[in-house]
């Protein structure tokens, strides 16, 4: 399993348990949650969200954490998940495609213009191939 899927697993436990009324998906949630953060997002490393490149560092994977740490902050309302989605949300900021690469001219990129060179969350409506903008419900860093 993809670690990205992983990443989404926690957000799916998460509102699963409430969902259910099962605590023991909540459990899991924040074992898992308390996990990634520990023993990557503190350490400054976060990657293998896409398929492509799985050993390499990605936004991808931390706006998965974000919005992971975010539905466990509103299910919990504990504050170290808000704090974790804010260093979650802080890392992805942080995500940057320093050139422009040229996309064939006959793609869909190509023909419309996109510029790869861009920082994660310019949407894709600004013609740049970045992620799109993230919507965080309940974080205010």
């Amino acid at each position: 399993m993809r670690k990205q899927s992983v990443l989404l697993l926690i957000l799916a436990l998460a509102y699963a348990s409430r969902y259910f009324n099962e605590p023991s998906y909540l459990a899991l949630a924040e074992k898992a949650g308390d996990y990634y953060y520990e023993n990557h997002l503190a350490k400054g490393y976060v990657g293998g969200g896409p398929a492509e490149i799985l050993q390499a560092p990605d936004s991808e994977s931390s706006g998965e954490l974000a919005e992971s740490f975010t539905a466990l902050y509103e299910i919990t309302r504990d504050e170290k998940w808000l704090k974790r989605a804010c260093d979650a949300a802080a890392y992805f900021s942080t995500w940057v495609v320093s050139y422009d690469y040229k996309f064939p001219e006959n793609s869909i990129f190509g023909q419309h213009g996109v510029q790869s060179a861009a920082p994660s969350g310019r949407a894709y409506r600004m013609s740049t191939a970045a992620p799109v903008s993230m919507c965080f419900r309940a974080i205010s860093c």
